[in-house]
């Protein structure tokens, strides 16, 4: 009975050390067109600035830039069409693996729902990729025909979920979602000391009660 205890005390320790156990949570960040405000194909400011300029109708990672006015460079973390539902078109983007889309409805969407499916030890090793842009364009030459929203105005860094709503509810609707940052990929997929630390205490843990168990 007092090896059950200890057995069952290591493994619940376990999994609060390394956030295994799911907490439900209804957190998102909220977007609509009147959102930040957005940039969108319509904004003259670029052109004001430079009269040779051209607003492209389907903006690109090297097109955001000039458009916010960012003197960096940014790179396509994540892209979903609302085909990649019937994997015709699957997401994209270096993050990818991070992030689903759900666009409401599926058919016609005027909305969408951009989840976070990464885990916690996954976001310690996350950089704030920052700034971060989220595009969202229409399927057809609407007015306008995307909007480009700044999200670290919203204090999203990333790692959380975002909900859009009402894009053109009278005439069109989303066509694809994609959000932009400014990526550094030496700075991903290495654990914090932190972690390095929890999960050595983890094995020390885990040691001392197989010595118990063998006496």
């Amino acid at each position: 009975m007092k090896t059950m205890k200890i057995l069952t005390a290591a493994v619940f320790a376990t999994v609060m050390v390394f956030g295994l156990i799911p907490t439900a949570s209804a957190n998102f960040t909220l977007l609509t067109p009147s959102s930040t405000p957005p940039w969108t194909n319509l904004d003259n400011a670029l052109l004001d600035n430079d009269p040779n300029a051209v607003i492209t109708n389907n903006p690109a990672a090297a097109d955001i830039p000039g458009i916010v006015g960012y003197s960096g460079s940014v790179v396509e973390l994540y892209k979903a069409d609302v085909d990649s539902s019937n994997n015709i078109n699957p997401d994209e983007g270096v993050l990818a693996d991070f992030y689903t889309t759900e666009f409401i409805p599926p058919d016609d969407p005027g909305g969408a729902f951009i989840h976070w499916i990464g885990d916690d030890a996954e976001t310690e090793s996350f950089a704030v990729y920052n700034p971060l842009y989220l595009l969202v364009k229409d399927g057809v030459a609407n007015s306008p025909i995307w909007y480009i929203f700044d999200l670290g105005e919203l204090n999203w860094i990333g790692t959380g979920d975002l909900k859009l709503e009402n894009f053109w509810p009278s005439n069109g609707a989303i066509s694809h979602v994609a959000i932009y940052g400014d990526y550094d990929e030496t700075s991903t997929g290495v654990p914090e000391p932190t972690t390095l630390l929890l999960l050595g205490f983890g094995l020390v843990g885990l040691a001392g009660v197989s010595r118990k168990l063998k006496k």
